[in-house]
């Protein structure tokens, strides 16, 4: 956790660093691969990436007509509710995977836009428009005043 005082941490937030720790704090972790959408495919499928193969994963999509259950499934499964917010692939739909609500990007290649104009909401794709990011734009002035 970083202060607001901290050149990592310029915004403050109670709530955020309360809940932090509160938290666990993992020293030795997994990730299930070295980039983006296989490592998230390993976390909501539970399979190793060196066996996506056998269990018909490719690690850069999973559709709901695979029938692979997710982690989310699971979760909802035990009267969890769940939400995912921001970059979701591998999933492609979403709320047919387990979530019950979804703001953010089904499309990987759309993520690496800092600033999109719109995202995904629900089960649409970019029907949400993010009005603030269609300004001019300066990464010294966010950071002067974030």
């Amino acid at each position: 956790l970083f202060p607001a005082t901290s050149p990592h941490g310029r915004i403050e937030t109670p709530h955020l660093d309360a809940f932090g720790e509160e938290g666990m704090v993992f020293w030795h972790a997994y990730a299930g691969y070295t980039v983006c959408a296989p490592s998230r495919t390993t976390l909501f499928t539970g399979r190793h990436s060196g066996r996506f193969k056998e269990h018909g994963l490719d690690g850069s999509a999973l559709k709901p007509e695979q029938h692979v259950t997710t982690l989310a499934q699971v979760l909802q499964g035990a009267g969890y509710a769940t939400g995912a917010f921001g970059k979701i692939a591998p999933l492609t739909a979403p709320l047919e995977q387990g979530f019950d609500a979804f703001i953010g990007q089904v499309d990987q290649g759309l993520c690496h836009n800092m600033y999109p104009s719109h995202i995904d909401h629900g089960s649409g794709q970019l029907n949400f428009e993010m009005t603030g990011n269609m300004q001019s734009k300066s990464r010294m002035e966010c950071m002067a005043h974030p």
